[in-house]
């Protein structure tokens, strides 16, 4: 698991479901493999679980062979409009057959409803790629990001990005008329850079990154904070 950190891939909703992709790409230099359907519990404010266990649905999948650079996604859901909810910002996914756990950053606070379990599907084979560039700094892919959007440049941002939702999501606010001041890069989990810029106080645009220096950096993830 220290091998795949996760990110969330895009979300949808319906008739008072969310659903989530999640997508775990190998960080690492070795090709590894993964089968089955993860269990996934939303982690509260202290790092304790708050849901419950998550229900298995649908079959369980084909043996997935992660080349270094090549990410497997699974779908999960979740209720949101229930007399209760529980919050948190991070998912605990384990690995079918227990063989350890990632989390996975939601990138903001994140209500789940309690009246009913969180259901998962397989892991897949994810249709994505890892940056062409293979880019090998994390401060470089995020600072290249944050150049495509102030420069208006959705091709160059979609191209650093692991899913289109970054890009969406980055592109949904508009651009300050001079370049923002950068925090360093730090490192949060395996895998993991929160990467931080200035904006018009006391707002902050984040952007995380993940990979490695071997296959390349990506933004996984970006969110406006103030």
């Amino acid at each position: 698991p220290s091998a795949l950190p996760g990110a969330v891939q895009g979300s949808d909703g319906a008739a008072g479901t969310i659903w989530l992709t999640i997508q775990l790409r190998n960080a690492s230099a070795k090709t590894c493999t993964v089968k089955g359907i993860p269990q996934v519990r939303l982690l509260g404010a202290q790092g304790q679980p708050v849901t419950a266990p998550s229900r298995p649905e649908g079959p369980a999948g084909s043996r997935v062979v992660l080349a270094p650079g090549r990410a497997a996604s699974f779908e999960l859901h979740y209720p949101n409009a229930c007399d209760t909810a529980v919050a948190g910002s991070r998912l605990q996914v384990t690995l079918p057959r227990q063989q350890g756990s990632v989390i996975v950053p939601l990138g903001s606070q994140t209500r789940f409803g309690t009246c009913a379990s969180v259901g998962v599907r397989a892991l897949r084979a994810s249709p994505t790629t890892p940056p062409v560039d293979r880019i090998s700094d994390p401060q470089l892919a995020a600072d290249r990001l944050v150049a495509a959007w102030l420069g208006g440049d959705r091709a160059a941002a979609g191209k650093l990005a692991t899913s289109p939702t970054v890009t969406e999501r980055l592109f949904s606010e508009s651009p300050p008329a001079h370049k923002p001041g950068a925090h360093p890069c730090r490192l949060v989990d395996l895998g993991l850079y929160l990467c931080s810029y200035r904006l018009t106080p006391p707002n902050e645009l984040n952007v995380w990154v993940t990979g490695g220096a071997s296959v390349g950096y990506g933004v996984s993830n970006v969110e406006f904070v103030d």
